[in-house]
């Protein structure tokens, strides 16, 4: 069964939050948004746990050969 995902081009755009005040609701917004979709599905929460793991391992000790 093939899964649609949503372009991020599909996506409806957001206006740009103009002060400090505005950036910290749309900040707190979003992290609710984070939060409710992890409890409701935690498997979600355990995959990307997992590949931030991963990503990390990968990049173990690279910065000296970044820099050359």
């Amino acid at each position: 069964m093939a899964t649609h995902l949503t372009e991020i081009s599909d996506l409806p755009e957001e206006p740009t939050p103009e002060d400090a005040n505005a950036w910290y609701a749309w900040l707190d917004d979003r992290l609710l948004e984070t939060i409710n979709g992890y409890r409701a599905k935690p498997d979600v929460l355990m995959r990307d746990a997992r590949s931030g793991k991963s990503i990390t391992q990968d990049y173990a000790d690279r910065e000296l050969l970044d820099m050359v």
